[in-house]
């Protein structure tokens, strides 16, 4: 039987040790993890203020992202299922984590509440339910549902997915 991805994976990075090819080894780990991760990713791009947050809270039939006409969202922001709701904001350094209440989150991803995403935020993570799932109660907490919205145009924050833990 022929080998798998991960097996390959395995053994590119044992190559990358012996050729002393750290930074190429870190890069094929990330992929390994990323391969093996069951979670989904669904990302939203568009341009400005063109209904990407209508979407998303359509497509999870919640009001996870903030809307309204006057509202742009200036920060990235991921949705994923969790048992509570919940939203975490992630500075630049990816250790820079705080919690607020959901009912803030249009402060800290919009903006007219963030301008120039001043809090140098690199991504918010809301946790919702997703009772509109019918699956939802039948996935673990590996299989999670993931979307994101993000403008297209240049921002100030740095331009990458959220690593997975």
């Amino acid at each position: 039987m022929p080998p798998t991805a991960a097996e390959l994976l395995d053994l590119a990075i044992r190559a990358t040790a012996a050729y002393r090819r750290e930074d190429l080894g870190e890069r094929l780990a990330v992929a390994r993890r990323r391969l093996l991760d069951p979670e989904v990713r669904v990302l939203v791009v568009g341009e400005f203020k063109q209904g990407k947050s209508l979407l998303v809270n359509s497509l999870v039939d919640a009001p996870v992202c903030p809307v309204d006409d006057d509202l742009a969202t200036a920060v990235p922001t991921l949705v994923r299922y969790a048992p509570e709701p919940s939203v975490v904001l992630v500075g630049d350094d990816e250790h820079q984590r705080r919690q607020v209440p959901i009912d803030q989150l249009a402060q800290h991803v919009s903006e007219a509440g963030n301008p120039g995403n001043r809090e140098r935020l690199r991504y918010a993570e809301v946790g919702f339910p997703a009772p509109c799932c019918p699956a939802a109660s039948a996935w673990s907490t590996r299989r999670e549902w993931a979307a994101s919205t993000r403008p297209t145009a240049p921002a100030p924050w740095p331009c990458c997915p959220p690593p997975t833990p």
